[in-house]
């Protein structure tokens, strides 16, 4: 008798609120329980909170007064999206992320076209 090899399926379900974000950088540290926390988060300049426009004399809006201008003051960091890991995912992801590094930094000096073999799960 032959013996199969043990498979296991996996199939991807998007959730409702998944989506694709930019991340700039990561701001976090360790829960209380000894997890790992990542909040991602991009950066940019503030838009303002209000603006104050001259009104023409025919009732369009005009020109801005930039001196009325509110807003922040400095740079947002905007955190999108918070990720808590346990330690053992952490470790995998961080060689799973080391790889994907490696493939990107190989990509980058030849000029193959990308294939779905370089998508994989940690």
């Amino acid at each position: 008798m032959i013996d199969s090899p043990v498979t296991a399926k996996f199939d991807f379900i998007k959730s409702a609120l998944f989506r694709v974000v930019h991340a700039d950088g990561v701001f976090g540290g360790m829960t209380p329980r000894g997890g790992i926390l990542l909040n991602f988060y991009n950066e940019r300049f503030p838009i303002p909170t209000s603006v104050l426009h001259q009104i023409t004399s025919s009732g369009e809006i005009g020109d801005e007064i930039r001196s009325e201008r509110e807003g922040r003051k400095g740079i947002v960091r905007e955190v999108e999206i918070g990720v808590q890991l346990d330690l053992a995912v952490a470790k995998a992801f961080v060689a799973w992320l080391q790889q994907k590094i490696n493939d990107a930094e190989q990509h980058k000096s030849s000029t193959t076209i990308l294939s779905d073999d370089v998508r994989e799960t940690v």
